[in-house]
């Protein structure tokens, strides 16, 4: 029964496979994990997510010192986008000494930030993500990674707290592959109006790149704007009339500033 719930799991004939393991399981008292997963990755790719999550949670609930256990109910409640109950299942296992690696401490503060941003208040689950974080690296369980950095500067930022932002971001800019960070850490200066310092970091983010180049050169031609710069203000934002996202944008611009069509 139980080869046959995982021929129809990979055959996509979920309800089968439901059927098929469930029978399996009901004939011992020592199921596989494997069984288990299969069932409920079953139940959650056939939309019974409240099957699933009710199952994640009941193995979980018999294994609460095992890791597999709390990953594999993590990852289905997830799927099924139950964000709420992965946060509870994961703060008990933190209150009980489960959550212990470091893909575990960012699990949950990226669940708290995705929780967060479901909310008209994201300020409180950002903090919580925040704390999770700095509680991670500062007992060396998270390592101080370019993307661990840059998700606490991303959780500061949300939860308002613009300078410890802009160190985490700074903190992540040499480890950086791209520009994102710099460029991020630039956007906060430029809004507290510390143009001078934000310039470079923007110029440093575009050398390295970023997704949206467009929007990075019109950041630079507003700090470049603030120090009184205008022609590198215009030449930034000519860069900016370059990028189809940005270009109408940046030519009203140049339009306006006596420096375009």
């Amino acid at each position: 029964h139980a080869l046959d719930g995982n021929a129809y799991y990979r055959l996509q004939k979920y309800p089968e496979a439901i059927a098929a393991m469930k029978q399996a399981m009901s004939m011992t008292d020592k199921p596989h994990n494997s069984w288990n997963q299969i069932l409920m990755a079953s139940y959650a790719e056939s939309g019974q997510s409240d099957q699933a999550a009710q199952l994640a949670e009941q193995q979980f609930a018999a294994n609460p010192n095992d890791p597999t256990a709390l990953n594999n109910a993590v990852a289905v409640l997830m799927q099924a986008q139950k964000y709420p109950e992965a946060i509870k299942l994961m703060e008990k296992a933190k209150a009980q000494g489960v959550l212990k690696s470091d893909k575990d401490y960012v699990n949950l503060a990226k669940l708290y930030l995705i929780t967060g941003q479901t909310t008209d208040n994201p300020k409180p689950n950002a903090l919580k993500a925040v704390q999770t974080l700095e509680d991670g690296m500062a007992s060396g369980i998270i390592p101080s990674t370019y993307e661990n950095n840059k998700l606490l500067g991303d959780a500061a930022y949300v939860a308002g707290n613009e300078a410890k932002a802009v160190a985490a971001y700074k903190k992540a800019i040499p480890m950086a592959t791209d520009g994102e960070a710099a460029v991020r850490a630039g956007q906060i200066l430029v809004v507290q109006n510390k143009n001078r310092e934000a310039v470079p970091l923007i110029q440093q983010g575009i050398a390295k790149g970023v997704k949206h180049q467009g929007s990075a050169y019109m950041l630079l031609a507003e700090a470049e704007r603030g120090l009184k710069n205008k022609p590198a203000a215009i030449a930034a934002m000519r860069k900016a009339a370059q990028d189809p996202e940005t270009a109408a944008k940046a030519k009203d611009w140049l339009r306006k500033a006596g420096a375009g069509k």
